[in-house]
């Protein structure tokens, strides 16, 4: 995780001071979020997420987490069936939380379009997103830069892993071998190759010859 620069601080600090007044808080309401999707077999864990975001915001006496959101095997791709991620946006819409940090920016999301879209919608709604991988404040030219190019890094990334996914399915499917899962009735998986399973293949068999016959 990042440390924040001055300007950021400064920010920070000017956000509390309105929001106090609005909503008598005395920090900054900091939702952390966390999120690992079936394919990240490599990626760290949620546990170490949640545990390295904790420690950035113990780091200044102006923020409180308030809220610990996390997700499982949710693709990063995606957000329609992220409930968690749902959630997120909406408190930071209705002014429930003031800030979002997460551990690396791949984990609000993947998809470029998606990635962008939210940050544009959290300035609307005035809370801050911190990312710990940022290479600096996303205010400065450099800093807008290095995010997108982080974005778009990371969309290749999930894409490539797609790409290789499916090659390897197809490679499996002309070697005649199983991608995984249960075989289906009738045959059974033997050395990653489906066969006959004895016991099952004579109501197979009868199905068909009824199903043949009407």
């Amino acid at each position: 995780m990042r440390t924040l620069d001055d300007k950021e601080i400064m920010q920070l600090k000017a956000t509390l001071q309105q929001r106090s007044l609005k909503y008598s808080i005395k920090k900054l309401r900091v939702a952390i979020y966390a999120r690992k999707s079936a394919e990240d077999v490599k990626d760290t864990s949620i546990p170490t997420q949640i545990a390295e975001c904790i420690n950035f915001v113990s780091q200044y006496d102006f923020f409180e987490v308030a809220h610990i959101l996390q997700e499982d095997n949710k693709s990063g791709m995606f957000t329609e069936a992220r409930t968690e991620y749902n959630k997120l946006m909406s408190m930071a819409e209705n002014q429930e939380i003031d800030v979002i940090v997460v551990m690396k920016l791949d984990r609000l999301a993947r998809d470029m379009s998606d990635a962008t879209t939210a940050v544009k919608l959290l300035k609307v709604y005035g809370c801050h997103f911190l990312a710990g991988d940022d290479v600096a404040s996303a205010d400065t030219p450099a800093g807008e830069f290095m995010r997108n190019v982080l974005f778009a890094q990371n969309q290749y990334v999930a894409r490539r892993t797609a790409s290789d996914v499916m090659a390897a399915e197809c490679n499996n499917a002309r070697k005649g071998e199983t991608s995984g899962g249960f075989a289906p009735y009738g045959l059974q998986i033997v050395a990653k190759r489906y066969e006959i399973n004895d016991e099952q293949a004579p109501a197979v068999r009868l199905m068909f010859e009824k199903f043949a016959i009407g």
